[in-house]
């Protein structure tokens, strides 16, 4: 039986467990994706995110493609797989990375592109028709490190077994408000599901 408090004084309590939830959750996804787990594998997935208007990469984009081309140089997969689809600007994610990681030295034989994906389920479910055409049976995948916790979860969901992950790190004003979608989207997914 509940103690008698008043309504106020539950709704108190409320918020509080809902905020120490939120910052547990938040918490845990970080550094969860600050752990990096790197090993020798057949390919780097790097996970699209957000393409300026002028199309160059976001900071957060390029900070996913600079960890996936480091991790190729190092030699740790001999391909790549680029995922993200067209954005409301008009640019496709997987055309600006692939343009981007030959720019700065991966070799254009090296990357393949998937540009349909609109969300982290595509891109793991066309990323991993990729690898079945090419009989690859693991992956290094790469995004920011607070979403690193929920691209495993649905590659882990739609087959990928041999998986490893590598989160890149970038620091701008809209972090905050990213780690919140991402604690607010492990929440949705963990209750209701895809």
């Amino acid at each position: 039986m509940l103690p008698d408090l008043p309504l106020f004084a539950l709704c108190r309590w409320g918020a509080l467990f809902a905020l120490l939830l939120l910052v547990g959750i938040a918490t845990f996804l970080t550094l969860y994706g600050l752990q990096d787990d790197v090993a020798p594998s057949d390919v780097v997935i790097i996970l699209g995110t957000r393409v300026v208007d002028n199309g160059a990469p976001s900071p957060g984009l390029a900070a996913r493609l600079d960890r996936g081309a480091a991790l190729y140089k190092q030699g740790f997969a001999k391909h790549i797989i680029v995922s993200g689809g067209r954005e409301p600007n008009g640019f496709v994610e997987a055309a600006v990375m692939r343009a981007y990681l030959v720019a700065h030295g991966v070799p254009a034989p090296a990357i393949f592109t998937e540009g349909r994906s609109k969300n982290t389920w595509e891109n793991a479910q066309f990323s991993l028709a990729i690898m079945r055409a090419h009989h690859w049976q693991s992956a290094i995948i790469t995004s920011e490190f607070f979403h690193i916790h929920r691209a495993r979860w649905f590659f882990g969901e739609q087959g990928l077994s041999i998986m490893h992950n590598a989160g890149a790190l970038s620091w701008d004003c809209r972090l905050p408000a990213h780690l919140f979608r991402e604690t607010m989207a492990n929440i949705y997914y963990a209750l209701i599901g895809r």
